[in-house]
């Protein structure tokens, strides 16, 4: 888990908000290809994802993209 996962995961437990970390779900992409991709974070009671940004290098609006087609609600949380 990296710095900014840690800090989200501590910001979820002082909510009080259960979460799972990297759970895999399976996901189609742009050329149709299986694929199984794993969100930093589930949260549980609120049946979404979350993926934290730190990396100036990853192509984070590529992930969005995918998950949306999906049907994957998924929210991105940048620490760039």
């Amino acid at each position: 888990m990296t710095r900014s996962e840690r800090e989200v995961a501590d910001l979820l437990k002082e909510m009080g908000i259960k979460w799972s970390y990297e759970h895999p779900v399976f996901v189609w992409d742009e050329n149709k290809r299986p694929r199984v991709w794993a969100p930093d974070f589930y949260l549980e009671f609120f049946g979404i994802y979350v993926e934290v940004c730190g990396s100036k290098e990853f192509d984070y609006e590529y992930r969005r993209k995918i998950y949306n087609k999906n049907g994957y609600q998924v929210i991105f949380l940048h620490f760039i």
